[in-house]
């Protein structure tokens, strides 16, 4: 209970000392009394420091009055009403003497000019940096070229390229495309490539790229449907003889 007591009284005095008002009364107070403040933490005996006081600070009632409140509060008062207004003033014109200087510095900087030698060594760097810049990109342009050029024919080759019999073996495909021909097979053989896709539990581009990967090792061949316009997946006698031998070769597995 006692720390709380405390607690709030050094709040409270916090406060209220926080104040201008209050703040400027007791700074005033000590300027004008300086004199008790001396005799106050003198060596002086107690009697001898209110003999000191009595004489030399508050002689009388009227000393008490002015020097202890009147010229304190007064000058308290000037402080907090009259003081702002010279004090804005000139906090305004130093802000304005210092935005001009800078201003100042900022157009003398500006128009400080290059030395004719200055000006010829940065005219030559710039070229320099041009030249070196413009061989870098005409080096990479035909590094580029070269390499869409050799590219494309490798691409071209690729795909005039017949495959051999060894790139038709089961032993080539994947799991997934593998997994196509069962469920080709599981469809009878024939199946529309719309609900081939369907039916597989693979991603649909993925699917789509199996079946176009058989087709191209003649696995498996696509015909039209004449009545409903699509196309219709059928096994190669290639594709059913890979799919035989695949199964054969996981039957010991089992």
């Amino acid at each position: 209970m006692l720390n709380e007591i405390l607690q709030t009284t050094r709040s409270t005095l916090a406060e209220r000392l926080a104040s201008p008002l209050i703040g400027g009364f007791l700074v005033s107070w000590c300027l004008w009394n300086w004199k008790f403040l001396v005799i106050l933490f003198s060596d002086a005996g107690v009697t001898q420091t209110f003999t000191l006081i009595h004489t030399f600070v508050f002689p009388d009632t009227a000393s008490i009055i002015a020097k202890g409140i009147l010229y304190p509060l007064l000058t308290t008062l000037i402080y907090v009403f009259v003081y702002p207004y010279p004090a804005r003033q000139v906090y305004g014109f130093t802000l304005r003497q210092q935005r001009a200087a800078n201003r100042l510095r900022q157009t003398i900087s500006e128009e400080t000019l290059l030395t004719l030698e200055e000006s010829r060594a940065l005219r030559s760097e710039y070229v320099e940096h041009e030249r070196k810049s413009q061989e870098s990109i005409e080096r990479l342009s035909e590094e580029i070229a070269r390499l869409n050029a050799a590219l494309d024919a490798r691409n071209t080759k690729d795909a005039t390229k017949p495959l051999s019999t060894a790139e038709k073996l089961y032993d080539k495909l994947e799991p997934s495309q593998l997994q196509v021909l069962a469920l080709l097979e599981k469809a009878g053989g024939s199946v529309p490539e719309l609900e081939l896709v369907q039916m597989s539990e693979q991603p649909k581009v993925q699917v789509q790229f199996d079946i176009g990967e058989l087709e191209r090792r003649e696995l498996i061949s696509k015909r039209m449907n004449v009545r409903s316009g699509g196309r219709i997946v059928e096994f190669t006698h290639e594709g059913r003889r890979t799919l035989l031998k695949s199964k054969q070769e996981q039957e010991p597995e089992a």
